[in-house]
């Protein structure tokens, strides 16, 4: 079960839930005070969350954030832990008992998806030891300006400009927080594989469009594009030189772990012994239904089996 990202990890989860949580009525009657804590609190939550994870945010249209890419230092993961943790806090004090059914349901989604980001940054620590955490952060950060058309080019190229400028940034980052004997080889020869991406993205569609900009501001982005070229060189040098060689952590995350993934995932307490019940009995269940069907549609024809 490899997750690409929480807050990237999560972050995008998060964001997505966010968004479900906007959506929802608000709950402003006489006596609905819990309600209107929990729409307080869920407004400031999709208000805030883009400063944390502003790749997600281009992904969901919220682009305030779109020239600035994640802070995954220590303090950047500080800062969004504080964040999280006191926004369960505030959950938390929320009595569940007397929200709105539909309410309930989201904050039950939100307080398991900050409890998922939480466990991810204190025991996943997959920013410690998953170089695809940042390879895939780099180039959904690109990709996710340029796919769309959500803006006049130029002002997409901007904000291009202003993520490939904070790109060398990222790769340091990686290089600072992943600890090569803990990284799978598999992760490692997967990393070495899409580090070149984000290049690929910038000849392809950023490139062929520098013309657009004024020339200030194409100096300055052609500028960002040699620093990145540099910087993903440099990345990939080390990824091959001393990443690789050093890389030989299990890919197996382990029975305690993948079982608390688990619950969060599926926001579940059914372990996989009860999963792999429950769908052994359903397939057998749904064999006899199929065979009774299959009898209705065969009857009477030669070619039926027997």
């Amino acid at each position: 079960m490899h997750r690409p990202h929480l807050f990237v990890r999560g972050r995008f989860a998060l964001a997505l839930l966010a968004l479900c949580v906007a959506l929802q009525p608000t709950a402003f009657a006489a006596g609905a005070s819990a309600d209107a804590r929990f729409d307080a609190l869920g407004k400031r939550f999709v208000e805030e969350f883009g400063r944390y994870s502003p790749v997600s945010a281009t992904q969901l249209d919220d682009h305030r954030f779109d020239g600035k890419l994640d802070d995954l230092s220590p303090s950047g993961r500080a800062r969004t832990l504080a964040w999280t943790r006191g926004l369960l806090g505030e959950l938390q004090a929320i009595d569940r008992s007397a929200l709105s059914r539909a309410n309930q349901v989201d904050a039950a989604m939100l307080d398991n998806q900050l409890r998922y980001s939480i466990w991810s940054e204190e025991k996943f620590r997959d920013w410690s030891w998953d170089p695809l955490v940042y390879t895939q952060l780099a180039g959904q950060s690109l990709y996710g300006l340029l796919a769309r058309e959500f803006a006049p080019l130029p002002e997409r190229l901007r904000s291009v400009t202003s993520r490939l400028e904070q790109l060398p940034g990222l790769l340091e980052q990686m290089r600072a927080n992943i600890v090569p004997a803990r990284v799978p080889a598999i992760h490692a020869e997967t990393a070495i594989k899409q580090n070149p991406g984000v290049l690929s993205l910038v000849d392809e569609l950023v490139v062929p469009n520098v013309a657009q900009l004024p020339a200030a501001e194409r100096d300055r982005l052609e500028q960002a594009i040699a620093n990145a070229r540099a910087a993903v060189k440099t990345h990939q040098q080390w990824l091959e030189k001393q990443l690789l060689p050093q890389a030989q952590g299990d890919f197996r995350i382990g029975r305690e772990l993948y079982d608390e993934k688990l619950g969060f995932a599926l926001m579940s307490p059914l372990d996989r012994a009860e999963i792999r019940r429950r769908a052994a009995s359903e397939a057998i269940v749904t064999r006899a239904k199929m065979y009774e069907v299959s009898r209705k549609v065969l009857a009477g024809r030669a070619d039926a089996p027997p």
